[in-house]
């Protein structure tokens, strides 16, 4: 790809990386953004049009920033395009900020990542899934978690016409690498689906409204868990984590040929 232009007049920091972390790395691109930070997660690309090739690159950054720019259809950046939303964890520590690794999981006008906490392996410290309006690139609500979201959701669509939700799955990267749920429709500003969550580490006893858990891996299988899940034609989430175990969550069933 040829070098892209600046894209608003006085901005002077340039990042010029590969994306890479979550997913395989795709592109080498030139780019000037108004905030310092890694890019460690791939592009999530939204055509204008079904079948497009206009459409905005939705990503993240570990200087704690999600981002949307537009991209013409001859592969260049449409200038002066570039809008960036603040990330939060709870906490306003300018030593300790928020950032993301997870690329972002698009849909109806809605993307849903995971951002760190304070301390990135310390359990409950601000750790929590995001949900952005991308219309007003906003904050809609976030959802604590015990451990950093640290790669992408996968969302499906089931159940939309019946009830009006869409359902993202994620893991926290902290042992024992529990598989959460967040239900979500245009317009909801605070989670529907909840697991009530204590931290009674260090001599605390705060209890948190967490993203259902649907899954939590125990004795050898319990472990951190950087690892998207990946869902097949019946409905069965399958996953590996840092046990070296691969693992599945479904509908009991008679019989599965792989």
């Amino acid at each position: 790809m040829k070098e892209q232009p600046r894209l608003t007049p006085g901005e002077d920091l340039t990042e010029e990386r590969s994306w890479q972390w979550e997913g395989i790395t795709v592109l080498t691109a030139r780019l000037t953004l108004p905030q310092t930070g890694d890019l460690r997660s791939s592009v999530t690309f939204v055509p204008d049009s079904e079948g497009g090739l206009a459409g905005t690159a939705y990503f993240t950054t570990k200087g704690g920033y999600f981002y949307g720019l537009h991209v013409e259809a001859d592969g260049t950046f449409t200038e002066g395009s570039l809008r960036a939303l603040k990330l939060a964890n709870y906490a306003n520590d300018p030593k300790n900020p928020a950032m993301s690794t997870c690329t972002p999981t698009i849909y109806n006008g809605r993307a849903y990542i995971g951002v760190s906490g304070t301390a990135q392996f310390g359990a409950y410290s601000g750790h929590n899934i995001t949900v952005i309006d991308l219309a007003s690139m906003s904050v809609a609500y976030s959802v604590r978690t015990q451990g950093y979201p640290q790669t992408s959701g996968i969302l499906t669509t089931a159940y939309e016409a019946e009830n009006g939700y869409v359902y993202v799955y994620f893991f926290d990267n902290y042992t024992p690498g529990k598989l959460r749920i967040l239900a979500d429709k245009p317009g909801q500003t605070a989670p529907v689906l909840i697991t009530q969550e204590t931290d009674e580490s260090s001599g605390k006893h705060v209890t948190y409204d967490t993203p259902y858990v649907l899954f939590t891996p125990s004795g050898a299988q319990a472990q951190y868990a950087i690892c998207s899940p990946v869902i097949d034609a019946d409905g069965t989430i399958y996953f590996k984590n840092d046990s070296a175990y691969l693992m599945a969550v479904g509908n009991t069933m008679e019989n599965k040929y792989l």
